[in-house]
């Protein structure tokens, strides 16, 4: 009679061999003798899984550790300010274009309070009414420049700053009265 313990050992045995035979199928070389021991099942799986990590890379794609210059953006911020910084250049930050396109049941359209276009980073940066009177702070020198905003360490200071002040990001509401006290 077998009990679970010798069960589960055999389909442990039989599942690694299965998952041998399909990594060595496209190799010419014979499979090995039976005395060797088969790779545990842990780097089995984390063969297969580094395999598809690289095939499935796309052009373009980051992957590892960041370039330098990415990380000389963030290295005049706060905790805070660098979250903000990245999920703007990642276009994963909570406006509504982004909620609308996760499919968040309280965000039913993208478009912006204002109703000049969508709610995204730049457009609440350069060009939402409602942020009129705000916008004064991000200027660098006598123009509005959002390329420097979000690619030079000072233009992320400033940005990460006006957007955690703004309120419109309610996740970094302790982060405004904590960085920035009144």
């Amino acid at each position: 009679m077998s009990t679970p313990a010798t069960l589960r050992k055999a389909w442990t045995r039989k599942w690694e061999k299965e998952v041998a035979d399909w990594l060595n199928k496209d190799k010419r070389a014979p499979a090995a003798p039976a005395a060797q021991p088969l790779p545990s099942s842990k780097r089995i799986v984390t063969a297969q899984w580094e395999k598809r990590w690289h095939k499935n890379k796309k052009p373009g794609e980051e992957r590892g550790e960041p370039a330098k210059g990415q990380l000389a953006l963030h290295s005049l911020l706060q905790k805070a300010e660098s979250a903000v910084i990245t999920q703007m250049r990642t276009r994963c930050i909570g406006f509504l274009q982004f909620l609308r396109n996760r499919r968040v049941p309280s965000a039913p359209a993208a478009l912006c309070r204002c109703g000049g276009g969508p709610e995204n980073a730049k457009h609440v940066a350069i060009h939402c009414a409602l942020e009129d009177e705000r916008r004064n702070l991000l200027y660098a020198g006598s123009h509005l420049d959002y390329h420097w905003l979000t690619n030079t360490p000072e233009g992320c200071k400033k940005l990460s700053k006006w957007f955690i002040q703004s309120g419109r990001l309610g996740q970094f509401s302790l982060a405004s009265q904590l960085l920035y006290p009144a």
